[in-house]
């Protein structure tokens, strides 16, 4: 906001505190029965992670190697067939370029909620800080 606070009720704020959102699923659901997969290892071992789904949901396997082709701006992989499968993001939202002074300000603002969710899930991300460009 205008006095430099982080606004916790702006929707990317709060989609963002996954323990606070875990928290909600976890009244109806135990933790065993959802799958929390990292964006990171998606991106860099797809094929990997999709057969980790296949497994958690208890379907046959289904993607394998000749299903995708490597995206040749990304360097990921992508579906052969289908031009909007690979869409991380809804049309029209794009990377902020922040200034350091807000990129610390938010990764102090997450840390203990980062924490709180590695001790719920007993798990910890190797997410890293990002520089802009």
């Amino acid at each position: 906001d205008k006095e430099g606070a982080i606004n916790e009720t702006y929707p990317p704020v709060q989609v963002s505190m996954y323990a606070k959102n875990l928290k909600r699923w976890l009244k109806y659901f135990p933790l065993k029965n959802i799958l929390i997969i990292d964006s990171q290892e998606m991106k860099q071992n797809t094929l990997d992670v999709l057969e980790k789904v296949e497994v958690f949901l208890g379907i046959r396997h289904h993607f394998s190697p000749e299903h995708f082709i490597v995206d040749e701006k990304t360097d990921l992989l992508k579906l052969k067939y289908s031009k909007n499968a690979n869409r991380a993001f809804p049309k029209g939202l794009h990377k902020f370029k922040l200034s350091p002074q807000l990129r610390e300000k938010l990764q102090d603002f997450y840390k203990p909620l980062n924490e709180n969710l590695f001790e719920m899930i007993k798990k910890r991300f190797k997410w890293s800080v990002n520089k802009n460009p």
